[in-house]
């Protein structure tokens, strides 16, 4: 009587899969969320962008910024097409300080009317 043996891996083999497994994901893991912090602060200065040409505009019609918190009233009155998915914008009534706020939890963008966009320290660059 002829026995195949039986082809299977081990509990050796598998232990070191798993610890391989742990490793590669204990890298990817963080390097993936700072990726997407990061493009969501893009997401912001590319609007905080809009927000200050629409400004502008507006201050050429009215000789006054727009003061606003409300998404809906900043897109009608700058003509913009905006959505608040990560941040939460406004539109402020401009100098010496800022025109346009994008908030999320401890991290602010703002917007002069030159166009700077600046963050606070817990705002990924």
């Amino acid at each position: 009587m002829i026995f195949k043996k039986k082809m299977a891996f081990t509990l050796n083999e598998l232990v070191i899969v798993v610890v391989l497994l742990g490793i590669l994901a204990a890298i990817a893991i963080p390097s993936y969320f700072l990726t997407v912090q990061k493009s969501r602060a893009k997401e912001a200065k590319s609007a905080l962008g809009l927000i200050q040409a629409g400004q502008k505009i507006y201050y050429s019609r009215t000789k006054a910024y727009l003061n606003d918190g409300n998404i809906a009233n900043i897109n009608s009155q700058l003509g913009l097409s905006l959505e608040e998915s990560y941040w939460n914008y406004s539109a402020n009534n401009g100098p010496p300080n800022n025109i346009g706020t994008a908030v999320r939890g401890a991290c602010t963008y703002t917007v002069s009317t030159i166009g700077a966009i600046t963050g606070t320290a817990s705002c990924p660059e």
